[in-house]
Order: C-alpha cells, then structure tokens, then sequence
C-alpha cells in the first residue's frame, strides 16, 4: 500500500493566493503517482475563516477526495486559532485567539471535511480526536495536538499538547477487536524533534521567526512512550516547514511540512510511504509541475478499498 503524506497547505482565500495553486499540484501530483490513501498532518488552512474551509473544500471536492477511503486529516493550529495576514495583526492576534471556542472550533473543523471522517473509530463520546481509521491491513490514529490558548504556556497559539483524556482515549482504540491486530501509525500535527525548527533564514517573516521559539509539543516523553508500548511503526507530522525523517527514541518520524515548499527551497515535495511484509520504505521526492483543469479531474486512488 502507498500512502501520500502532506502537510500545512495554508489554504487562504485573502493571503497568500499562490499557496491555492500550489495545493492542486501537489493533490494532482499525489493522485497521479496512484496513491492509495492521502495523509494531511494539519493546517490546511491559513487563517481560519468560513471562506478558508470552503475553499478548501472545494479544492478537496475537485480531487474526488472528500472520501474517509482516500483522505484522513488531522488538525492544526492555524485550522482553529488561524494565524496572522499581516504585520500589524501581530498586536491583536492573541487577543483574538483568547475568544476562540476550542471545542466548537474542532467541531466546524470536522464539518467541514465531514465526509473524510465516515467510518472512523472515535475514542471519545465528546470530541472527535483521537480516532481510529482502518485502511486494508493499517490502522492510523489521528490526534488533535493543538494546545489550548494560554498568555503564559501558549502566546501565540502554536504550542501543542496531547492531554490525558486523548491518551486514555488512544489506549482504548488500540485495545479495540477492530484495530489490536492491524499495522500502526500515527496521525498528528505537531513536531518531536527540537532540531528540526525553522532555519535561521534572514528571508522569515516577522511572524515566522516569532513562531520559530514557540514551536512545542508539550508532554514528549510520556507520549512517545504510548507509541512505543502498542507497536507504533511512523509517526506522522508536519507544523515545522521542512519534509524530512527522523529517529526519536527508537521511534520513526515523517515530517511532511515541506509540502508546500518555504523560503529556502520553493520545491514542492511529497513524502510517500510504502508498506511491505516485514518493513514501511520512507521516500520524499519533489513533484513536477502537472496542468490541471480541475472541473474535469476525474484521477482517484488506484487501489482504495472500503473499510
């Protein structure tokens, strides 16, 4: 089975408008490479809004991929808090991020891209994360790891945390009939590995280098070793704009926040997972340019099946 893994399209109808074509590359890239299943790790889109969400939709619905069976999401920061569209929404973004609802934030989230959850395992009555999606002989557990707002632990939105209640929600999933025997992996937001940050590159935005220093999974350590103790295989994420893999104790990473390129290298890239027998082949390849005339892309997965 090949898994397409991408990361933080930053889908925006008002900022950053490149960022719509680079999507519809990257989806048409993933589809005619005969992916089985795409894997988006969060902030999908940029700013939040209703027309953000809608036009992400719409993009997905052009790929035929708004189907639990060729799309999992997970969620990220910039889909409940949004981010900042310009210089002078610096002062009164954490202001703006204190009157955000988290839950019915992740609830709209869900609603969204409602379709892409059918058929899923949630491990909690009262929220949607964490879920269990199972796909042929792999089980993927997607996690909300965006931290609630917090002027001391949390300023600009963009730490992370995955509380005790998600932990002890993920621990019944892997106990389930349904999932104990699969293969599994892992479906999140945010980074583990500190030294992945976003360079020193003197082309940052204001905003990109504040966030570089508030870039935090909370609660690490005692999250990695759930991982370790039910047999996690790859831990995928994106949050930090790089595609690259990592080790973090004796556990594997696939950072695909690279998908649509930063100001270091503009190539758009796609990290694909292949499962075999006895091991998962990690490669991340650059995509070519493809014309696309979306109200006539019919390309679907080639081997998707239902659950």
């Amino acid at each position: 089975m090949k898994i397409a893994h991408i990361s933080d399209l930053h889908i925006s109808s008002t900022s950053k408008r490149t960022n719509i074509r680079r999507a519809r590359q990257i989806l048409a890239a993933a589809l005619k490479e005969n992916a089985d299943h795409i894997i988006i790790t969060g902030d999908i889109v940029d700013l939040a809004t209703e027309k953000d969400f809608k036009l992400a939709r719409k993009i997905f619905k052009e790929f035929n991929l708004l189907d639990s069976n060729y799309m999992t999401l997970a969620i990220g920061n910039h889909d409940i808090f949004g981010g900042i569209a310009a210089p002078e929404d610096i002062v009164s973004f954490p202001n703006r991020c204190k009157k955000i609802d988290f839950k019915k934030k992740t609830l709209e989230f869900v609603d969204y891209f409602h379709e892409t959850f059918e058929n899923v395992i949630f491990g909690r009555e009262d929220n949607p994360f964490p879920f269990a999606k199972i796909f042929q002989d792999i089980c993927i557990f997607a996690f909300n790891s965006v931290d609630h707002y917090s002027v001391i632990k949390n300023p600009f939105a963009s730490n992370g945390k995955i509380g005790k209640k998600q932990i002890e929600a993920f621990k019944k999933l892997t106990l389930s009939p349904r999932v104990s025997e699969k293969r599994k992996i892992v479906a999140l937001h945010h980074h583990f590995n500190s030294d992945i940050c976003f360079s020193t590159n003197s082309n940052l935005t204001l905003w990109q280098k504040i966030e570089k220093y508030t870039l935090k999974l909370r609660g690490k350590k005692k999250l990695l070793k759930e991982f370790q103790q039910v047999g996690i295989e790859l831990i995928l994420h994106g949050h930090v704009h790089n595609s690259d893999e990592y080790y973090k104790k004796e556990l594997r990473f696939s950072n695909a926040g690279g998908s649509l390129g930063n100001k270091i290298d503009e190539t758009l890239k796609i990290n694909w997972i292949e499962f075999f027998k006895d091991k998962i082949e990690l490669t991340i390849k650059p995509i070519k340019e493809i014309k696309i005339i979306p109200s006539n892309f019919e390309i679907k997965p080639a081997a998707a099946q239902n659950f």
